[in-house]
């Protein structure tokens, strides 16, 4: 595929694509080749805890809808030593909301986001001595007065930030030193009156 290709999301389309994808572990796997743009199937196992011929099985299943491909580039001697690499590390689109497989993996989505979350007030209670050495997290909730124009200036701007690190990652060096961990990123940005509305809706409130 070719590089220019290979710069626009992915925009998929067909149904049957989209319950593929509705599964905690081939949602995992993309993460995992977004972060390193090429990985080994049995690297993919270790790292997510999945027996290797169950990644393999998933890994073949994102291939037959057009998520991930094999990187022929890279050797391998069998199909555990296989590299794959998705078919756009930019990403994909889905623009139909109502359907059905769209809600179903949108709600997957959504308990991987409350997941995390609650992950992550875990993780940051937790003593120093459970950690090798102290990690360093982040949380901030920003809150900005903004023209229709200035949000999509700062909207692309952070969309230049985070396409620029994820270029860094997925260009990093294959090695097994430990200098390099893993960072999960969460942000959802939306006007305060949709955060309103929802919560309105979510609490029964008139």
């Amino acid at each position: 595929m070719a590089d220019q290709q290979r710069e626009q999301a992915l925009r998929i389309e067909d149904p049957k694509a989209w319950r593929a994808l509705a599964h905690p572990v081939r949602l995992r796997i993309i993460e995992h080749l977004w972060m390193r743009r090429s990985v080994r199937a049995k690297d993919l196992a270790e790292s997510l805890g999945e027996p290797a011929n169950s990644i393999s099985f998933h890994l073949r299943q994102l291939a037959r809808f057009g998520y991930v491909e094999p990187d022929d580039d890279r050797e391998s001697t069998d199909a555990r030593e296989r590299w794959w690499r998705p078919t756009n590390p930019t990403g994909f689109s889905i623009e139909e909301e109502d359907h059905p497989d769209v809600q179903a993996l949108t709600d997957l989505f959504r308990q991987q986001a409350r997941d995390r979350l609650e992950d992550w007030f875990t993780a940051v209670r937790l003593p120093e001595s459970s950690w090798d050495r102290p990690p360093r997290t982040a949380n901030f909730s920003l809150h900005l007065l903004l023209t229709e124009e200035e949000r999509d200036r700062f909207l692309d701007e952070l969309g230049e930030v985070l396409t620029r690190w994820m270029q860094v990652s997925q260009d990093a060096p294959d090695d097994k030193t430990g200098e390099r961990e893993e960072y999960v990123m969460v942000g959802y940005a939306a006007p305060q009156w949709a955060y309103d509305e929802a919560r309105r809706r979510r609490t029964g409130g008139g």
